[in-house]
């Protein structure tokens, strides 16, 4: 039996990842061509089952046929003396059943049965069957692909033990009982009579079979989804899989069985039989007909996996046509509101009620022209999309050249929408001559609004594609122009600090963002503005005295936060998202990881919903889950996710941003901590050549490439890495009493190692003070603690250098009861403290068990983090 460490060939086993009915499977690292694999191997207590050795060597040979990436990849077969592997392409995510569970939405619902389509399509072009679909032998991965797993009771159609093979994706021929009547399931539902064959009655009968073909009369397949010929022990053909398929596929749309379990085994098998299956009247029409083809209860009359794939794309692109076009209806109404306030005020004088009426019919015209591209005969059938909207509305713009002002609002508007859709190449030159024009207008003097709002657009844009310099001076001029016009504690001034403070964090400094998002607090507070207004700014300095480690009074606001959006936006509100998120990261920090994660797929879905897969704000909450999972140990969905998140952050935002950067030093972390050092110095290096405005990103691109050069035994690079890191706190340094510095311990660590004793002693001199200070301040932070004990386990070492055994002893001791009051959750770096913390004391068999837990997750790193 293969234990975790074996060498497979070329394959060294990392982890142990399941077992099936036939095989186990385990994950490894390939030596020679440097990637992650799984290897599938016989349980050993099948080994010598002939039938099994049968249905191990058909799964390989069918894999090998199959290269289409909605299907698991087979990379080789490996003979050994512990048996035969099939050397897989790994893959991480979850099981379909699984995500069944959480409910997904129906957008993501149909890009999972389109997926899973192309699959048997591609299959069934090769003559394959798969013979055992259902949500178990379906993966998703974190970046949302579909992979079709588990062939080994496929059946090729070479193999076929009765009937000739019949032509891929042609009409399957008929069964023996083609003759009887054509019963769809399941909208249909008339009952068939079947006299049953005695095996159906003995459920659990094992199968026999003879040359590697399935014996007549044996069931293969699970019964759940099992077409009614394989329930009364027929060969199963392509049909049968998409038999499987429409039972899937209700699953799917509905969030329950079409079989549901509970029952006894004969009743079961005798439904699958009779090809019978719940009803599901809730099913929109056209995927409800689609249900009661696939599930025909003859072969011949199902439709082909090429034919479900071309419905299923019908079915998918109607759906969104009409969202959009609702879309549509919501722009035109945030257009027509944005003109109304306008025209409001131009009414107040008997005088300007002519030129308001006029400048009402002109808006009018304009609207109707942009949207008369979203009526279907005017669209040609084509999808209308928001974007096709907006395009076409600033094509119309120069209509409006006789009215500069409503022009400009106009745009203005126009670019707010490209930049919450994350087009910000789109949104710049719009909200760019919006304000030009706000700046010089004359009507500025008496109603400012407009040129405010430019500012605060324009602003949020610069914010947001790493431009902080301008961005400070837009948000300030904003600020400036509020507190002139409605008084330094209106309302409006609020919204300004709250602007600067959110600045103010971009670029690490924490406690003027702390200031400022207090005195706004306070004036929404004294002004009793909009809770939906409150919220925001309660949600914002919740998540900022998280960093600050306050984490008691960052859980009770955030939660307020949470409970005024619920009950004035609404659910699914991005708003709401941002606040989930911030809530899980400091449910994270105090050692709660089920609610955390809990909170970030509750805040990803609700993104997913609202802003899609491809908006950088999606791919942050996706990054914070990563967070999580590596935090956790789960080093290879981290990876997934975050890869998933770079790419779409640095599509949308340039790699220059200070989010790609921070996602890409997470990402380099996980490789370091897997041992992938190529793949860390990398990403560490291209972190550190953005040039990241906030330093503690800088400092963290340093560190991760010092603590790899250090690996290396290249102490002299690695301690230029330190030296580079501590510069680049130095503004961190002063600015916040508390902080004290990142990589500190790290860097004195090696200065010990290099007998360079009275420099460590001055770098532990400077950080340990202020570590306790953050630490009396985040009494309950697990952070906190971990980082003082990091400081301590140095401090020991450098005790021990001047000869000092005794005091060594007593503050590993110390640093060991500061992070045993971590959570049993399996935090890796906290497992990888107390395990080095052991040994120092000289406990090394309370330390291998620690040892042994990290080496299952694949922890490589040999010190804990810095």
């Amino acid at each position: 039996m293969a234990q975790i460490g074996d060498t497979i060939g070329r394959f060294r086993i990392r982890d142990y990842l399941g077992r099936g009915g036939m095989g186990e499977v385990y994950g490894a690292w390939d030596e020679t061509l440097q990637r992650r694999v799984a290897l599938k191997s016989i349980r050993p207590d099948r080994r010598f089952d002939a039938d099994v050795k049968r249905r191990f060597l058909r799964e390989a040979r069918v894999l090998s046929q199959l290269d289409h990436p909605t299907i698991c990849r087979l990379y080789g077969f490996v003979e050994h003396a512990d048996g035969d592997f099939l050397v897989l392409e790994r893959i991480d995510g979850r099981r379909l059943s699984e995500v069944l569970r959480d409910g997904p939405t129906r957008t993501r619902a149909m890009a999972i049965a389109r997926r899973i389509a192309d699959a048997l399509a591609a299959a069934h072009a090769q003559g394959v069957a798969h013979r055992d679909l259902k949500p178990d032998n379906v993966m998703l991965t974190a970046d949302g692909a579909v992979k079709v797993l588990d062939f080994g009771l496929a059946l090729v159609a070479s193999e076929a033990d009765t009937a000739p093979a019949v032509e891929p994706s042609s009409a399957q021929a008929p069964s023996p009982d083609a003759a009887r009547p054509q019963t769809r399931v399941p909208t249909a539902r008339r009952a068939t009579t079947t006299l049953l064959p005695p095996h159906l009655e003995r459920a659990a009968r094992p199968a026999s079979s003879a040359g590697g073909r399935t014996a007549a009369g044996t069931v293969m397949g699970t019964v759940g989804y099992m077409s009614p010929e394989q329930a009364r022990g027929e060969r199963a053909t392509p049909a049968s899989d998409l038999f499987s398929f429409g039972l899937l596929l209700q699953e799917l749309f509905t969030g329950r069985p079409a079989r549901p379990e509970g029952r006894p085994a004969a009743d079961r098998m005798r439904q699958a039989a009779e090809g019978r299956a719940d009803e599901a009247p809730e099913l929109d029409p056209e995927l409800r007909d689609l249900v009661s083809d696939l599930c025909t209860y003859t072969p011949s009359a199902r439709p082909t996996a090429d034919a479900v794939r071309r419905r299923l794309a019908g079915i998918a692109n109607r759906g969104p046509r009409r969202r959009r076009l609702a879309v549509a209806a919501l722009l035109a109404v945030v257009l027509l509101s944005a003109m109304v306030r306008h025209v409001i005020v131009l009414q107040r004088e008997r005088a300007a009620a002519i030129e308001a009426r006029r400048d009402a019919e002109q808006i009018a015209d304009f609207l109707r022209d942009v949207f008369a591209g979203a009526q279907p005969i005017a669209s040609r059938g084509r999808d209308v999309t928001a974007h096709t909207l907006l395009e076409r509305g600033v094509t119309q713009l120069d209509r409006l050249a006789d009215q500069p002002r409503q022009r400009a609002r106009l745009m203005a508007t126009i670019g707010q929408a490209y930049r919450q859709l994350g087009s910000y190449d789109e949104a710049r030159p719009l909200l760019e001559a919006a304000l030009a024009h706000f700046a010089t207008d004359d009507a500025d003097a008496s109603d400012p609004r407009a040129r405010i709002d430019a500012l605060d657009q324009l602003a949020s844009l610069e914010r947001e594609t790493g431009q902080l310099t301008r961005a400070e001076t837009l948000f300030d001029e904003a600020r400036t122009i509020r507190q002139r016009h409605f008084g330094a504690q209106h309302p409006h001034v609020a919204v300004s600090l709250n602007n600067l403070a959110v600045l103010a964090r971009a670029r690490g400094d924490d406690a003027r963002a702390a200031r400022l998002l207090r005195e706004a607090l306070a004036i929404q507070q004294a002004n009793a503005v909009e809770p939906a207004e409150l919220a925001s700014g309660l949600s914002n300095l919740g998540d900022l005295l998280r960093l600050r480690g306050e984490l008691g009074e960052a859980d009770a606001l955030i939660t307020r936060a949470i409970d005024l959006q619920r009950a004035h936006l609404g659910p699914g509100h991005p708003n709401m998202a941002t606040s989930l998120n911030n809530l899980a990261v400091v449910r994270q920090a105090r050692g709660a990881v089920d609610d955390a994660e809990q909170l970030h797929r509750q805040a990803l879905a609700m993104l997913r919903q609202v802003l899609g897969d491809d908006h950088p704000q999606t791919a942050a909450s996706l990054a914070n889950l990563a967070n999580l999972r590596r935090a956790t140990g789960r080093f290879d969905d981290a990876i997934a996710r975050y890869r998933v998140a770079l790419a779409v952050q640095t599509r949308a935002l340039g790699p220059q941003h200070p989010s790609v950067v921070a996602t890409q030093i997470r990402l380099a972390d996980v490789h370091r901590a897997i041992g992938e050092t190529a793949d860390a110095e990398t990403l560490y290096a291209q972190a550190w050549s953005a040039e990241p405005s906030d330093p503690r990103l800088r400092a963290r691109a340093r560190t991760g490439l010092a603590a790899l050069a250090a690996r290396a035994g290249d102490d002299a690079t690695a301690l230029a890495h330190h030296r580079a890191a501590h510069d680049a706190q130095a503004a961190m340094r002063e600015r916040d009493p508390h902080f004290a510095g990142i990589g500190l311990a790290a860097h004195a660590r090696l200065l010990v190692r290099r007998g360079a004793l009275d420099d460590a002693e001055a770098l532990l001199a400077h950080a340990q003070p202020r570590a306790a200070a953050r630490l009396a301040q985040a009494h309950d932070s697990r952070e906190a603690r971990a980082r003082m004990a990091r400081l301590e386990r140095v401090r020991g070492d450098l005790h021990r250098a001047r000869g000092d055994d005794a005091r060594a002893h007593d503050v590993w001791a110390q640093a060991l009861a500061r992070v045993a009051q971590a959570t049993s959750a399996p935090f890796v770096d906290d497992l990888a403290l107390r395990a080095s913390l052991l040994e120092a004391l000289g406990r090394a068999e309370d330390a291998a068990p620690l040892r042994a837990q990290l080496d299952q997750l694949g922890w490589r790193a040999p010190d804990p983090p810095p």
